[in-house]
């Protein structure tokens, strides 16, 4: 489901958990989507019956990795990761408001972040005491859509 707001998903989270399912969030750009950005939901949709997933605002990623991107359009990239079958819920988020707020608001029972996240040690005590459980999965530094993007640009100008 694409939702075009957090506000459903911290909605379906409380009816989820009430019928005792474990929520599980994660968030990214996912502009260009590959084996790894699949490899990784996967990771976060075995840690709990339910997977909610943050997908950046354009204004965020353009903000973030600079005049060109993203390649794809919010609407664009939410599609593709719904498209996969695993995820439940898939909302913007925006660029104004910190990745604290989306995950103290939405209340799941475990938040994946991958292990270049600038989640720091305040946060994960904040986190903690909310009963939210933080899994860091490894990600693999050779494979990104910034590289894909400059060996491209790379191959062409040769």
């Amino acid at each position: 489901m694409i939702a075009n707001s957090y506000l459903i998903a911290k909605k379906r989270c409380r009816e989820w958990k009430k019928a005792n399912k474990i929520v599980v969030v994660t968030q990214g750009v996912f502009d260009l989507l590959h084996y790894a950005h699949i490899e990784y939901l996967a990771i976060a949709a075995k840690q709990g019956g339910k997977l909610i997933v943050a997908v950046d605002s354009n204004k965020k990623v353009r903000l973030r990795k600079g005049p060109g991107r993203p390649v794809h359009n919010w609407i664009k990239r939410a599609s593709r990761i719904n498209a996969l079958g695993f995820i439940d819920i898939v909302f913007p988020k925006h660029h104004l408001i910190s990745n604290m707020f989306y995950i103290t608001n939405i209340k799941p029972d475990v938040l994946i972040v991958s292990d270049d996240t600038d989640f720091d040690d305040n946060d994960i005590k904040i986190l903690s005491s909310r009963r939210i459980f933080v899994v860091c999965a490894p990600r693999d530094p050779t494979i990104s859509t910034t590289l894909s993007i400059t060996e491209r640009h790379n191959s062409t100008q040769q």
